[in-house]
């Protein structure tokens, strides 16, 4: 887990695309990703995944939160920093209508 070693998070890169709109948009979500969450607090910080001694302790933590959070969730807990529209955006993903391959 880099994140237990290195102190940072990996992010995928994004799809290929044309659209300004999309590109601006993973920005705004990388960027108000990383500040919010990045920021420790009790509640929200990463680090709480990584005091165990035991590395495998953590990362069944953090497994077991990632399964149980929603995109809905996030993207509330997102609010105050990200477009107001942005969850609607993600979860319609229109960019992929009319295009088998997305399917």
């Amino acid at each position: 887990i880099p994140f237990a070693s290195l102190g940072t998070l990996e992010f995928r890169a994004h799809s290929a695309t044309t659209s300004e709109e999309r590109v601006l948009r993973w920005i705004q979500f990388v960027h108000s990703f990383t500040e919010h969450f990045g920021r420790e607090s009790e509640s929200r910080g990463v680090s709480k995944f990584f005091v165990d001694p035991d590395p495998d302790v953590g990362y069944e933590m953090l497994r077991t939160a990632q399964r149980a959070a929603t995109m809905r969730e996030l993207f509330r807990e997102l609010q105050h920093v990200i477009s107001e529209d942005s969850f609607a955006f993600y979860s319609k993903r229109s960019w992929e209508e009319g295009r088998p391959a997305c399917a």
